[in-house]
């Protein structure tokens, strides 16, 4: 009677630690749920917060010319310049020169408005990057990049080089890997890609 007693309480304590067991593992499925709604509900927060910023800075009259005219001088600038110079036969260091000096030429009077986009894109990427573990990173920095406009592309990658808006060092690799992504043909000219190689 005891050594079936005995093997009872075993055979209970084995169902009781399967069922710990499964109950451990639920709550941590429940938990990873939760942190993935959590980065998807900061994400998305983060990305309304950018484009809003960036519609204001590139289009509103605040006073100071809209980015989306400066921009139009910056491609002014650069189709004037280009017969100074060829591309295909400069160095890289020597384009970047060229073109940070049209863009802060073209510009001037606009960091501010250029600033907002730079740092809201940071914030999104470093969100990225901060639970890269967690989400399929690739499918969201996708998903920040298709929702770029052509100006917004732009102005992050041109601004890249500029000494008004240096980055420190982590934010500035999170900002290169991503420019790395955006399609040659979206810049003024093809061979700017490959600065950012």
């Amino acid at each position: 009677m005891q050594q079936e007693e005995l093997e009872m309480n075993r055979q209970e304590l084995k169902d009781t630690r399967v069922e710990i067991k499964g109950q451990k593992e639920q709550l941590e499925l429940q938990n990873e749920h939760f942190k993935i709604q959590s980065f998807n509900d900061v994400f998305f927060k983060l990305y309304d917060i950018f484009k809003n910023q960036s519609e204001m800075n590139l289009y509103s009259d605040l006073g100071d010319e809209p980015l989306i005219k400066k921009m139009g001088v910056f491609i002014t600038n650069m189709k004037n310049e280009n017969p100074l110079f060829n591309h295909a036969n400069l160095s890289n260091p020597d384009i970047i020169e060229i073109v940070t000096k049209i863009f802060e030429k073209s510009f001037k009077g606009g960091p501010a408005r250029i600033n907002g986009i730079i740092s809201n894109s940071i914030a999104i990427l470093i969100h990225i990057d901060q639970n890269r573990n967690l989400i399929n990173r690739e499918y969201y920095l996708s998903i920040f990049k298709n929702g770029l406009t052509i100006h917004e592309e732009r102005i992050l990658f041109y601004s890249f080089w500029s000494d008004e808006f240096l980055l420190p060092d982590q934010e500035e690799l999170i900002l290169r890997d991503f420019l790395q992504r955006l399609p040659a043909h979206h810049l003024l000219h093809s061979v700017h890609k490959r600065l950012i190689m």
